[in-house]
């Protein structure tokens, strides 16, 4: 898997962030957080896409459009599911909004880079990889604060061999 950027991952991180953040405000009113989260990852897609020089007719849109809807479909179970619980709900639809941001970043980045078609996207993935954002979420907070959890240098130390 190539190693993103500096300039990409800080796109990652603050769109995530911002996807998180609106995703929270929006969190008492159910469904209306998915539906806000949408258009914020068609624009990161956009913005990514320009920043790689890509032509935006490149970008591999369907499965782009997987990950977004998918996405939301997923985060809309866990808000019928934990929605109504005022803190468990409020951190899940954040903490699911920031994982979904990622697992788009890193897709969009891999697809973008390769010169072989963009890999397929399940459910399954997209499962994974908001569980797994939400567990390491939870063992960083845990065991750091949250600033440090973000940063580039940790982020660099996980990834880099």
């Amino acid at each position: 898997m190539a190693l993103m950027t500096p300039e990409i991952h800080h796109l990652t991180r603050r769109y995530a962030m911002l996807s998180a953040a609106v995703s929270v405000i929006t969190h008492p009113v159910p469904g209306v957080d998915e539906l806000v989260i949408v258009p914020i990852h068609y624009c990161f897609s956009i913005r990514m896409a320009k920043m790689q020089g890509v032509e935006i007719w490149d970008v591999p849109w369907r499965r782009v459009h997987k990950i977004v809807w998918g996405g939301a479909l997923l985060r809309f179970g866990s808000d019928i599911a934990l929605g109504f619980v005022p803190i468990a709900g409020a951190v899940t639809h954040g903490l699911t909004a920031a994982a979904l941001t990622r697992f788009l970043g890193h897709y969009l980045y891999r697809a973008l880079t390769q010169e072989e078609p963009a890999p397929p996207v399940t459910m399954r993935a997209i499962k994974e990889s908001i569980q797994q954002g939400i567990t390491s979420a939870k063992s960083s907070l845990a065991s750091r604060s949250w600033r440090e959890s973000w940063s580039l240098a940790s982020w660099r130390a996980r990834v880099v061999p």
